[in-house]
């Protein structure tokens, strides 16, 4: 996978050195700013064009009501919904990729098997043809709760390669395949990646398993406990129950504030 660009490390760590000297440190502001000057091909300091990318998926389930998931898919198609409101609010823009939400997938009886997984990884690169130059990655999978506890134990105690193609192919459903599939083109076209949700961080870590590491260009909204890679987040651990691409949306804004705000202070002191 492609590095940081070392010749902007240098170039902001220079200004970020210089600043600390003569004013107090926003420590979160600079490794953000610093993280996204590092992996963004765009113009340092500046998010022009964030995205929130919501893939919408579904696992069979006792109360799995395709009603419902039409319904969200409608709302969200109309600009309606909490998470839509909480782009606007945030000023980012929200993409829905739809995973055949209304044919929920059952992991204890089937697969998608490995020609499906690699699709489905295909179709979650999209993501990274909205323009974004920040992109955040979620999902709202109906029936989660059902599987999270089974599905997160599978992955989390897989050993290397091997493991994770099999769990691709066997044991999980279209979500975290393309998040991954997102991630990985974004690793390319040099898009900073924020990572919300449990599936989001699932798909991070099986690309882990896969290529040896972890990629770099990722920060977590809300770092799940059981996430022991060393990522910062941008909010504080979080609960269950929080709607789909709300955290995301907040922060997107936080961090469009904070690069801008240390950016500026940057710009202000080689003046």
């Amino acid at each position: 996978m492609p590095g940081p660009d070392l010749d902007r490390v240098a170039e902001l760590e220079r200004g970020l050195a210089a600043l600390s000297s003569v004013a107090q440190i926003d420590k979160e502001g600079h490794v953000w700013a610093r993280w996204y000057g590092s992996w963004s091909k765009g113009a340092v300091g500046v998010i022009n064009q964030p995205v929130v990318a919501l893939f919408v998926a579904s696992y069979a389930s006792d109360n799995f009501d395709i009603q419902q998931v039409s319904d969200f898919v409608s709302l969200h198609s109309r600009s309606g919904g909490l998470a839509s409101y909480a782009a606007t609010d945030a000023g980012t823009g929200l993409s829905l990729f739809e995973l055949a939400p209304t044919l929920p997938f059952e992991p204890e009886s089937e697969g998608l098997g490995e020609a499906m997984s690699v699709a489905t990884m295909a179709y979650g690169m999209e993501a990274c043809a909205t323009g974004a130059d920040l992109l955040a990655l979620t999902s709202q999978t109906f029936g989660w709760d059902s599987h999270k506890d089974q599905v997160a134990k599978q992955i989390l105690a897989a050993k290397g390669r091997q493991d994770a193609e099999i769990l691709l192919a066997q044991a999980v459903g279209r979500d975290i395949p393309a998040l991954m599939g997102a991630m990985a083109a974004a690793t390319y076209e040099r898009i900073p990646v924020l990572l919300d949700g449990d599936q989001a961080h699932l798909a991070a870590h099986l690309i882990y398993l896969l290529v040896g590491k972890l990629p770099g260009h990722i920060l977590s909204v809300r770092r799940p406990s059981w996430f022991t890679h060393e990522v910062p987040a941008v909010l504080a651990q979080g609960h269950d129950g929080s709607v789909s691409g709300v955290d995301a949306a907040l922060s997107v804004r936080l961090l469009k504030s904070k690069i801008a705000m240390t950016h500026d202070l940057v710009g202000i002191l080689n003046a």
